[in-house]
């Protein structure tokens, strides 16, 4: 199964490629509870390539905001009024050993949101499917299908013998998102209808890629590319310092417009694999010759 989660951490480990520089990491020590608002403990304070210091840090999906941290026990102190739950993140449980980030450059939960950005521009060249079942009433040929349907690909009916027909005469109801079945199928025959959707958005890391937005899997690494894209010109506004010595020394670990020219190499091949999986899933849902009544 892949998840949300799996998407964020793919984007942010090609993020870190493009921008040569690494978050200060350590873990936790023991367990840090839903209910903890004052301290926890990390197993490396400081140290050449690992340790935490003061500001907002993330755990998992959270941020906390510490406001000290004793660099001989491990112990961070968390501010009183807002250390838990820090930018608009979810307080959630965390267990011993989790990866403690400080000031992280691509925290996230703005990665996820730039999944669901991404995703929301995907329509409609990409389309998720859904199915509806019912049966042949008469003299009723109208269906209301569920909220979001935005247009019918197919519409089967099942005749004695158990073969499915397609059905020629039918519509989309554009007030109430309901079939409207012309004649031909046979009173009291199951029915069956594919219809498009938006992609789904996510809503938690844990949440599955396929059945959360309806997209095939070879559309993960098209979803992620685009993220990426979004967020990858974040590394020449880290270049923007306040004095030309800065901008100087910035500029021997990533030269000037690194990140605009990253994002405009990210952008074409995104477009390039988004008219790929277009043409791809016209091929399987071709449009269908049908009479409109």
């Amino acid at each position: 199964m892949t998840t949300c989660a799996d998407l964020i951490d793919e984007a942010i480990s090609q993020l870190h490629g493009w921008g040569q520089t690494q978050d200060r990491v350590t873990s936790l020590a023991a367990d840090l509870a839903i209910g903890t608002t004052n301290q926890f403990t990390v197993t490396a304070a400081s140290g050449q390539s690992v340790g935490i210091s003061a500001g907002p840090v993330e755990i998992d999906g959270e941020q906390l905001y510490v406001t000290a941290v004793d660099q001989t026990t491990g112990v961070c102190t968390l501010d009183p009024g807002f250390g838990r739950g820090y930018g608009g993140t979810t307080v959630a449980s965390h267990t011993a050993g989790a990866k403690v980030i400080t000031r992280p450059k691509w925290a996230r939960r703005t990665v996820m949101k730039q999944l669901n950005e991404t995703l929301g521009g995907l329509f409609p060249d990409l389309f998720g499917i859904e199915t509806f079942t019912g049966t042949v009433t008469y003299p009723l040929y109208k269906y209301a299908l569920p909220a979001g349907a935005q247009w019918i690909l197919t519409v089967q009916w099942q005749d004695p013998i158990g073969n499915w027909v397609a059905a020629h005469s039918y519509s989309l109801d554009p007030y109430d998102q309901s079939l409207l079945l012309g004649d031909g199928p046979m009173i009291g025959r199951p029915l069956r209808v594919l219809y498009a959707i938006e992609p789904g958005l996510f809503v938690n890391e844990s949440d599955d890629y396929v059945a959360t937005t309806g997209l095939p899997l070879s559309t993960v690494d098209l979803v992620t590319i685009g993220t990426v894209a979004r967020l990858v010109p974040g590394i020449d506004i880290s270049r923007a310092q306040l004095t030309s010595v800065e901008q100087s020394d910035r500029s021997r670990v990533i030269p000037p417009n690194a990140g605009m020219n990253v994002g405009s190499y990210l952008e074409k091949k995104f477009a390039q694999r988004l008219a790929n999986e277009a043409k791809s899933l016209r091929r399987v849902y071709r449009p269908r010759i049908r009479r409109v009544f």
